[in-house]
This record gives C-alpha cells, sequence and structure tokens, in this order.
C-alpha cells in the first residue's frame, strides 16, 4: 500500500481523503433513511380515530414519545389545532413547511456526496495529467539519454491515479443512486401518509361542523 502511495504520490493521498469522507456521508445518508423508514401501521389507525373524533388533544399525547421524522411536521399541526386560533390552510402550509424541512435533511448529504463522486475520477485524471507532465520533464532534460525507466515513474503515477479514483468512484456511484431511490421512496410515503393526516383533520373538523348544524336546527323543547 505505501508502495502505490510513493507511486501515486499526494494527488493519491488526496484521492483517499475524498474517499474517506465520502463514506462517512453514506454512513450518514443511511442512518437517517434508516430512522425514516415507516413501521406504525397500528399508530395510525389509533390516530385516525382520534383525529375523526377532534380530540387533538390526545392526538398530540400519543405522538410525542414517538421518534419519527415523519411525526415532528404532524406535531406542529395539532398544536396548531390545540391552539384553535389558526384555519386549516395555515396549518396544512405550517406542516408543509416542516415537510420540506425533512425532506431537505434526507437529502442534505447526498448534494455533497454527489459533488465527491463527480471529483473522485477527475481527481484521477488530473494524476494522470501530472505524471504524464512529469515524464515530458524528465525526458526533456534528460534528452537523448532518457530511458525508459525514468518515463515509466512518471507514467506508472498516472496510471496509478486515473485507476484509484476510478476504483473509488464506481461503487459509491452506485450507492449514490441507491440512496437517492430510497429518500425519494420516503419523501414519497411522508407524502401519502400526511395527506391522510390531513384528511382525517378534515373528516373531524366537517363532521363538527354538521354536528354544530344539526343541533342549531333542531328546536329546544
Amino acid at each position: 500500500m505505501f508502495f502505490y502511495l510513493q507511486r501515486g504520490g499526494p494527488i493519491l493521498i488526496v484521492i483517499g481523503l475524498v474517499s474517506v469522507a465520502a463514506g462517512a456521508l453514506v454512513v450518514i445518508a443511511w442512518q437517517r433513511l434508516r430512522r425514516a423508514h415507516w413501521n406504525h401501521a397500528g399508530l395510525l389507525q389509533e390516530l385516525a380515530e382520534l383525529l375523526q373524533k377532534r380530540d387533538w388533544f390526545e392526538a398530540h399525547r400519543m405522538l410525542e414519545p414517538v421518534q419519527h421524522p415523519f411525526v415532528e411536521p404532524w406535531r406542529t399541526g395539532l398544536l396548531l389545532l390545540m391552539e384553535a386560533k389558526h384555519e386549516l390552510h395555515d396549518i396544512e402550509e405550517a406542516i408543509s413547511i416542516e415537510g420540506t424541512k425533512l425532506v431537505n435533511q434526507l437529502e442534505s448529504s447526498l448534494k455533497p456526496l454527489g459533488a465527491m463522486i463527480t471529483i473522485l475520477p477527475m481527481l484521477g485524471f488530473l494524476g494522470t495529467i501530472f505524471g504524464l507532465i512529469s515524464s515530458f520533464q524528465h525526458w526533456e532534460s534528460l534528452g537523448a539519454q532518457v530511458s525508459i525507466s525514468v518515463l515509466a515513474g512518471g507514467i506508472y503515477q498516472a496510471m496509478i491515479t486515473t485507476a484509484a479514483g476510478l476504483l473509488a468512484a464506481i461503487p459509491y456511484y452506485l450507492i449514490y443512486h441507491l440512496l437517492v431511490a430510497q429518500t425519494q421512496r420516503a419523501a414519497l410515503e411522508f407524502s401519502r401518509e400526511t395527506s391522510r393526516f390531513i384528511r382525517w383533520i378534515k373528516e373531524g373538523l366537517s363532521a363538527h361542523t354538521t354536528v354544530d348544524a344539526e343541533e342549531a336546527l333542531t328546536p329546544s323543547s
């Protein structure tokens, strides 16, 4: 390994550092996606019943101990409902803003990861250029006395850095697209579940409005 580091030069060290940083971002993205995996089907059923009965306080109490990224925007909406000072449109907008923050957080490690994947082969090609420049410099300085071994040193550096950049970039490229697909799936799942959450709120509000209207039309005895 040390032999290749010597041959590859500083560019190979940079490729190694970028690869380590990319690996750290992969771990962060994977952990966030793991937290965003929704496996609370039973909770949603209970939540639907509470929302349809307009029991905002109990619904908020039930969600309070749940540690899941989806729940935070829902808790925000329930707090606004408990205050009873906001229109449904404002509540939907607040949930949407919190949901956008959630999706941005899931994507935050993917953007620099994508940049690093793009940079890795470019660093390899940069090492190739440096290696060829070194070979031609030796050729120019030695003139007719140049030997194959002298030229081979620069070409060796060129090939090592190119290979290292590609070897690092290819697996990360595949992992990156897998993470992007999983992130899009999590965002779609959040959008679907949040749509159900808002629909249950609307059903609770409309049912309450219907009861009030019926009571107003019923003549008092």
